[in-house]
């Protein structure tokens, strides 16, 4: 059970609110225990032992900049604001987001038909009956002097397969 309750507080921290006002109530803790540590051992005015207690703590906002990044998910606090970021220049300069949006769009289109062309060239059929079904082509010579093309049907390549498992 004290698994689950681990797990539900790690959950809880991933809302920033939740873990900023963790980490202020935990820093509001230390800097309150050596208050009162210096008010009563040291006979400070709770002033004095205030200001004290803070330098001795240090810089408060680095100590929080250090546990936020320490937190396994600071890239999703910078992803989100790389994201509010530019969403807010898209709306500002809509002309410029047109623009873009229609590089982009024709990038994706001259990939596309390069790629359709490469593809329809090597990947090509060969033009006779069954052109879809030949595997392989290969060069023959029966007699010395006189070459020929030898198609391979994928029935036959199965067949021989299966004959070479079978032994």
């Amino acid at each position: 059970m004290k698994w689950f309750h681990g797990a539900f507080a790690r959950l809880r921290l991933l809302s920033r609110r939740a873990a900023e006002s963790r980490i202020d109530r935990e820093f509001a803790f230390h800097i309150d225990m050596e208050v009162e540590r210096l008010v009563r051992d040291k006979r400070m005015s709770a002033d004095e032992a205030r200001r004290l207690a803070l330098v001795a703590f240090g810089g408060v906002e680095a100590h929080k900049e250090a546990l936020r990044d320490g937190r396994g998910l600071a890239w999703i606090d910078r992803v989100s604001l790389d994201v509010r970021l530019g969403t807010r220049m898209l709306v500002k300069h809509p002309g410029l987001t047109l623009v873009a949006t229609f590089a982009i769009a024709v990038a994706i289109a001259i990939g596309a038909m390069f790629f359709e062309v490469i593809s329809a060239v090597l990947y090509s059929t060969i033009p006779v009956d069954g052109g879809d079904r030949i595997v392989a082509l290969e060069l023959a010579s029966e007699t010395p002097g006189q070459n020929r093309f030898r198609m391979i049907a994928l029935e036959k390549t199965m067949i021989a397969m299966a004959t070479t498992i079978e032994m």
